[in-house]
């Protein structure tokens, strides 16, 4: 698997156990749902 999948495959379950949803993290995050989104799904890095 590749390390942007993984990485989106922890991300997304620590999101899900807090019950938070794609919206409220993407704007604690200060970036787009899809953006987040995109990185969940490991189809984008993303940047420190």
């Amino acid at each position: 698997m590749m390390k942007s999948k993984h990485f989106g495959r922890i991300l997304r379950n620590r999101r899900e156990e807090l019950g938070w949803s794609l919206q409220k993290v993407s704007e604690l995050c200060n970036m787009s749902t899809k953006g987040y989104e995109k990185i969940e799904l490991g189809d984008s890095n993303p940047r420190l």
